[in-house]
């Protein structure tokens, strides 16, 4: 299945297409693990501190005017702001992947519906010829 199939072929109840969907997960996955990876070094816990602590010491090297900013969480900011962009930028060619993943679920979906509604069909219409039958007896 291709790029623009994806695109074409099917879309959720929200009209977004797959591939959009990949996004907007992976977009809300590294959200939270920056705002994780800042609550964590926020709250002094024993592996993420000085993990953040480093990766702010890795961004303030390119980034030297960072320094100039006022604050106590600015490096913290700074270092998850950092990871989840990293996240995100190391994540997104796996999004046409994904796309296929949420594709595949999604016609795997309508098939289960489909049968369903067929046995729902079935029962229904044996249900109403069962009860037409007239016995004398």
């Amino acid at each position: 299945m291709g790029g623009s199939q994806i695109q074409t072929n099917m879309s959720n109840s929200n009209g977004e297409t797959p591939l959009q969907e990949a996004v907007s997960i992976i977009t809300i996955v590294s959200i939270l693990a920056a705002v994780g990876c800042y609550v964590g070094a926020a709250n002094h816990l024993p592996l993420i501190t000085p993990a953040i602590a480093w990766i702010a010491s890795q961004v303030y090297l390119p980034f030297p005017s960072l320094a100039y900013l006022r604050g106590d969480q600015v490096p913290i900011l700074a270092a998850s702001a950092a990871v989840g962009l990293l996240l995100f930028l190391l994540t997104i060619p796996l999004s046409y992947w994904l796309a296929n993943v949420f594709s595949r679920a999604g016609y795997a979906r309508m098939d289960r519906q489909t049968n369903q509604l067929r046995r729902f069909r079935e029962r229904r219409k044996n249900s109403k010829r069962d009860g037409d039958s007239f016995t004398i007896g």
